[in-house]
């Protein structure tokens, strides 16, 4: 019987045990919908996050029917019942809602060629009887109900009326663009669906119609609807009378009804702003509502949530501290002034303000953090909390942000992002990464990962920046910088920007221009994830700045090159937190391998300039709500990565600073790879997993050693050492006469054709090695061929007679020698 359900899915192909097709109940480009069976159960899931209510919906599809036995009735006796048009403003027909009998509903729309495809794939929904709704006149009220026989049945006896498709709860926000200017009356159905979709489209219609009432009809029997009390033998006068004692709702600031809010005693609320009755009414602000009582976790840090709408209609939602109502509180006015709210100048106003604020004692409570992220598996952000449970979603709030610093914003659809960025990165492995970076941002608590970053370099003008750009658009931004920040800051603002991006992603463009002397310190502090100890102004210990998150960075320079240019060293620790990724892929085009059609990679580049400033921050919010309600899924995700890079490691005697870097990539990956899973980016699951791979490879040649990085810098030194000074500070073991100064040791040729370079032990201890452990390097040295033992094998020096000193030890150096190469199984990659 699931061919039954397949028939309303037509392109739906064979994948695995089940099927693929595209999802209806959304503009899908790739198919996102798999249909499998399970215990006399068709299951559908949506990648790209569709609820099954929704899918069915759009489908035609009764959710019971998902049943097989029920789907096997169902089909046996079903009949076709009616079928509603839903036309343009021009009156060219969109799409058709075909009812059946016992009550279904399916959509199909016209295919261009005299029949008609079953679903609404990129369909434009509009109201029903759109046409007559733009001819009708505005003294009379249109009414609104939840079905298409209801419109009809009200057109019968001469009323506008309309209605959304797909029924109850389906109401979209620009259907209310349609009747702007309309006296709207709504008639929901009896029953808790129809009440909660009369709330949702009066609150959608507030602002936009000039009048909105929501009427209840006298006698309607339980699920009831219009039809039903048209049927009982009421008129169409016995419907316009009900409108007369129908008071109107209205607009409220952030969508809420201010009449229900308890007030201090003697304030009220209207549509025009708070007062305090007196003998003359006192006007104290524009409408503001105290809505939720907050603390932190600690039970501290008290404070009001308080809501109001700006003189556009904009909502604003922010947490007024309690500490900062001590005294005239003038800094709590000026922040709220400063986001729209209007307050009365006059003294007496002001006091009434702030008593206002002191008196309200809502009984909501809400827990307020001081960080954005992750807090009790909700994700807060500044304007928006993302959760699992929607019950946190009220009672979670970030304490406030720095309007001007808060980049994270969103702007377009996730539809317009994909399209406009993340098709334009396929073929484009350093793009993709650096997306990928992006999502695997948001990882970071649950992976149990450090902070650390990436950091691309290269030649001017090779892209590097377009791809912080690209990953930047995933979080965030605006329309002149995006979501950018510049390496060119003190350490001490540093700290300040990280910690605004906690459990997020951090982009640091030009690493030229940080202060060279500070680079090497900033480093540890962005990875270790707090900033420097302070004093506060009682001299008691401040908290410090704390935070967890991944940096993307770009330079021309890498960053030991910055520190080389202050006579700094770059440390080990250092290199695995701050990992380097060269820009230049070696196609000629950059950063760039694929154009996707564009004439240059100049152009490419203007192109994500340009549309990272326009389509942002929608990604990583569709991101998290799949995060939040597929954990175990995103666990095992990163699970994997990390067992596929540990067993690229298993033959290549790696350090623990590649294994950490290979715990990175593995985030990495996992992030690219969710991203792709939930129908966010449009990519494949393999095509990320190589990208990640390709860079760690690149990343791990060009590191030269899958050891120690102090090490192999330690070795570098010893052999440069040997380069630099071979003939003016070594002395033949067969000369006797000459005298070098300043002396280094000995060098002697060997039968092989070598030369052994037989270094004093104090010169290699406190010159030659100097900044390292020198046993360290000596046992390097001997591990990769350059360094021989003596006799006595205990010792890593090597006993030696000496012109002039006897016998003595020395490290016996042999420069000729090659370093082993390391060479390591492949397997292959399994996501």
């Amino acid at each position: 019987m699931i061919d039954t359900i397949l028939r309303r899915f037509p392109i739906a192909k064979k994948s695995g045990a089940g099927y693929l097709a595209i999802c209806p109940a959304h503009n899908d480009r790739n198919p996102s919908l798999s249909i499998t069976t399970k215990d006399n159960k068709v299951l559908l899931r949506c990648h790209a996050g569709c609820t099954v209510e929704a899918v069915c919906a759009a489908a035609g599809i009764a959710p019971k029917n998902l049943f097989l036995s029920e789907l096997l009735k169902t089909t046996q006796r079903k009949r076709l019942a009616a079928t509603y048009d839903y036309r343009d403003e021009s009156g060219q027909l969109l799409f058709q809602s075909v009812r059946y009998e016992p009550k279904s509903f399916r959509y199909r729309r016209p295919n261009g060629s005299g029949g008609h495809e079953w679903n609404l794939a990129n369909t434009r929904l509009v109201l029903y009887r759109l046409p007559e709704l733009l001819v009708a006149d505005p003294l009379f009220p249109v009414f609104i109900v939840e079905g298409e026989k209801d419109v009809d049945a009200l057109q019968a006896i001469g009323v506008t009326a309309t209605c959304n498709p797909m029924g109850a709860l389906k109401w979209k926000d620009e259907f209310s663009d349609s009747l702007k200017g309309f006296d709207c009356a709504i008639l929901p159905d009896n029953d808790k669906s129809g009440r909660q979709h009369s709330q949702r489209v009066a609150n959608s219609l507030l602002g936009k119609a000039d009048r909105v009432r929501v009427l209840q009809l006298p006698g309607l029997p339980e699920k009831g609807d219009v039809s039903d009390w048209l049927a009982a033998g009421n008129t169409r006068e016995d419907l316009f009378a009900l409108l007369i004692d129908v008071e109107a709702i209205e607009v409220a600031a952030n969508g809420n009804d201010l009449a229900d809010t308890e007030l201090p005693e003697r304030f009220f609320l209207t549509e025009t702003g708070l007062y305090y009755r007196d003998k003359d009414d006192i006007f104290v602000s524009s409408p503001i509502r105290v809505v939720a009582r907050t603390c932190d976790r600690e039970n501290g840090s008290w404070g009001r949530l308080v809501e109001f709408a700006d003189a556009r209609g904009f909502a604003h939602s922010l947490i007024v501290p309690m500490n900062t109502l001590g005294g005239d509180a003038a800094e709590v006015r000026r922040i709220l002034m400063d986001a729209g709210l209007m307050i009365a100048a006059g003294a007496k106003a002001r006091q009434l303000f702030l008593d206002y604020l002191l008196r309200s004692d809502p009984s909501l409570h809400v827990t307020s953090v001081m960080q954005l992220g992750w807090h009790d598996g909700s994700f807060v952000f500044p304007d928006a909390v993302i959760s699992k449970n929607d019950e946190s979603k009220k009672t979670i709030r970030l304490q406030s942000v720095d309007r001007a610093a808060n980049k994270f914003r969103t702007s377009g659809s996730l539809e317009e992002w994909r399209e406009q960025i993340a098709n334009y990165c396929v073929g484009n492995s350093r793009l993709m990464f650096a997306a990928s970076v992006a999502f695997a941002a948001a990882l970071l608590p649950i992976a149990e990962e450090p902070s650390g970053g990436f950091h691309i370099h290269g030649n001017s003008s090779t892209g590097k920046t377009t791809a912080l750009f690209v990953a930047g658009s995933v979080w965030g931004g605006d329309n002149r910088k995006g979501f950018l920040e510049t390496w060119r800051a003190t350490s001490n603002g540093l700290e300040a920007v990280a910690e605004l991006h906690n459990h997020s992603l951090l982009l640091l463009d030009e690493i030229s221009q940080v202060n060279p002397y500070e680079v090497g310190e900033v480093i540890y502090a962005l990875s270790n994830g707090f900033g420097k100890a302070r004093m506060s102004k009682t001299i008691a210990a401040r908290a410090k700045a704390e935070w967890n998150l991944t940096f993307l960075s770009s330079g021309e320079k890498t960053l030991e090159q910055v520190m080389q240019g202050v006579n700094q060293r770059l440390f080990g620790g250092q290199e695995a937190r701050f990992v380097n990724i060269q820009a230049d892929v070696g196609a000629g085009l950059g950063i760039f391998e694929e154009l996707h059609g564009i004439a240059s990679s100049s152009d490419m580049s203007k192109h994500f300039s340009s549309a990272s400033r326009k389509y942002y921050g929608t990604p990583i919010r569709y991101f998290l709500e799949h995060v939040c309600n597929n954990r175990e899924t995103v666990i095992n995700r990163i699970k994997e990565a990390r067992q596929y890079f540990t067993a690229k490691l298993q033959y290549k005697k790696a350090s623990g600073e590649v294994y950490r870097v290979a715990s990175r990539f593995a985030q990495v990956t996992a992030g690219g790879v969710l991203a792709s899973e939930f129908g966010i980016t449009g990519w494949t699951t393999k095509e990320v997993a190589k990208c990640c791979e390709r860079i760690f490879d690149e990343w791990l040649d060009q590191r030269g050693t899958s050891g120690s990085y102090d090490t192999a810098q330690g070795v570098r030194r010893v052999l440069s050492f040997i380069e630099q000074h071979g003939a003016s500070r070594f002395q033949s073991v067969n000369d006797t006469i000459t005298r070098i100064p300043n002396r280094a040791g000995f060098k002697k040729e060997t039968f092989e054709g070598h030369t052994e370079y037989w270094i004093l032990p104090e010169v290699f201890d406190n010159e030659v090695c100097r900044g390292f452990q020198p046993g360290t390097i000596a046992k390097e040295l001997e591990r990769s061929g350059h360094l021989r033992r003596g006799s006595e094998k205990k010792y890593l020096m090597s006993r030696e007679t000496l012109p002039g000193l006897g016998r003595q030890r020395v490290y016996v150096v042999i420069c000729e020698s090659c370093i082993e190469s390391e060479n390591a199984a492949d397997a292959e990659i399994s996501f």
